[in-house]
């Protein structure tokens, strides 16, 4: 938002406007209108980069390109106008690995439409500002960044192989019929919330793929577990405790661990090994050079099931892990239109 339209929503709203200090009901009147006039010239695509940021609180440029954009200078070019208009706002992060890409959050009016769309209060300037330097200094931001690359990545395969066309012909010698999507993206906090903190993973998702025309439409919903090194083997296999409740509690969760190396997957399945799984709990595995290596990425032939045959004998696709399937006491509930990352744009 240019001048002093944009300023309206981040300073004291006792302050004067157009040279009059204007209270109560006639400043929200103004601010209201200043907010309509911008939410008129909202692109849907737009409105899937803040629901998206609403979601998962910060992206990068390029991961945004991936999903919604032909090309990251295209992507660029609508980012600083959208921050330039009051709805989004960035930041940049320099590590011992080098400069991260831009990342992108909510601005003042980004926080208004997706606070209106939850049907909540917006946050304040202040807190929107807090929230920012807090995201900013996140010494897990290079891990943060990295789980949610697996879901962009799986969006990004989806998009390259829409579900309303005949996808192109690729490496992967598939039928290029196959249709794909990411039905549901929930971030850490939203899936930790809905189980009341029982389990804390990187992300819950719900794969969704017809593997061809005439064939059934498969949904595998799984729950991420993306893992740098930085923990223990003996932290990763705790993790599963969490999962064995829900288990307990009626669901029948699939967990995905996505590892640094093939050494450390291949040491975690010898852990896994002896630790006697729940009957009933899923548990799989990839490594970044596994899955880069695979044209479908994520989605591909890269995942190894743990009590099974050694990695390079077994690996399978995605979307022949166990499929989302209804059981008594589930809360769980299948993906719906609501849930679809992509919803501003069907």
């Amino acid at each position: 938002m240019k001048g002093e339209d944009r300023s309206l929503l981040s300073v004291d709203p006792t302050a004067p406007l157009h040279g009059r200090r204007v209270w109560g009901a006639d400043r929200a009147r103004h601010v209201a209108s200043v907010y309509l006039r911008h939410a008129h010239h909202l692109q849907p695509r737009d409105q899937v980069i803040l629901d998206l940021l609403g979601e998962h609180q910060t992206l990068t440029t390029p991961q945004i390109a991936a999903i919604l954009f032909r090309s990251v200078k295209r992507a660029k070019n609508r980012l600083y106008q959208l921050r330039e208009d009051g709805w989004l706002e960035n930041f940049g992060r320099l590590t011992s690995a080098g400069r991260l890409p831009m990342h992108w959050i909510l601005g003042s009016l980004g926080e208004r439409w997706v606070a209106a769309g939850q049907e909540r209060p917006p946050l304040s300037p202040a807190a929107l500002k807090r929230r920012m330097e807090a995201l900013g200094a996140t010494p897990n931001i290079v891990h943060d960044d990295g789980q949610r690359q697996v879901f962009v990545d799986l969006m990004r395969i989806a998009r390259d192989r829409p579900a309303h066309l005949p996808g192109p012909h690729s490496n992967a010698g598939e039928d290029p019929t196959t249709i794909r999507r990411l039905a549901r993206w929930w971030s850490p906090a939203h899936t930790a919330s809905f189980f009341a903190g029982v389990i804390h993973p990187d992300g819950h998702g719900v794969w969704q793929e017809q593997a061809g025309l005439g064939e059934p439409i498969r949904q595998v919903g799984f729950f991420l577990e993306y893992d740098r090194g930085t923990e223990t083997l003996g932290v990763l296999l705790a993790k599963l405790e969490a999962y064995a409740h829900l288990l307990r509690m009626g669901e029948q969760p699939t967990v995905l661990f996505w590892l640094e190396s093939a050494l450390r997957e291949r040491h975690l399945h010898q852990r896994l090994a002896e630790a006697h799984l729940a009957a009933g709990l899923t548990v799989a595995s990839t490594c970044t050079d596994v899955a880069q290596a695979d044209p479908l990425g994520p989605a591909g032939r890269v995942w190894q099931i743990a009590d099974q045959a050694p990695p390079e004998v077994a690996r399978r696709w995605l979307r022949d892990l166990p499929a989302l399937r209804a059981s008594p006491g589930q809360t769980l509930p299948p993906p719906t239109a609501v849930d679809d990352p992509l919803r501003s744009l069907r």
